[in-house]
């Protein structure tokens, strides 16, 4: 499958750092490897997510559709552990498996 939680996370996270060398610095992995795999999900979803420029990465419109998407996915699943009184650990088990 071409869409999984690591591709997802990483994504989210250059979002969030508004850059691909800042979140490869914060999550310790190469930012060839962020970028590729934010390639492969381009690819994957037939749409680009970001504009890469010199002073970094600016998230398109379906970029920000996407994020949005991700950001409800994250909320639901703390709403279901917090309802279903799962610990913490396997929510992120959860979004590590992915």
């Amino acid at each position: 499958m071409c869409l999984n939680w690591k591709k997802l996370e990483r994504f989210k996270n250059v979002a969030g750092y508004k850059s691909l060398n800042l979140a490869s610095k914060r999550l310790k992995i190469s930012q060839s490897n962020i970028s590729r795999d934010i390639s492969r999900l381009e690819k994957c979803l037939s749409v680009k997510l970001y504009d890469r420029q010199v002073t970094g990465a600016v998230i398109t419109k379906e970029g920000a559709e996407l994020l949005k998407i991700i950001k409800n996915f994250e909320n639901s699943l703390i709403n279901f552990q917090k309802e279903k009184k799962i610990s913490t650990d396997k929510i992120l088990e959860i979004k590590k498996a992915g």
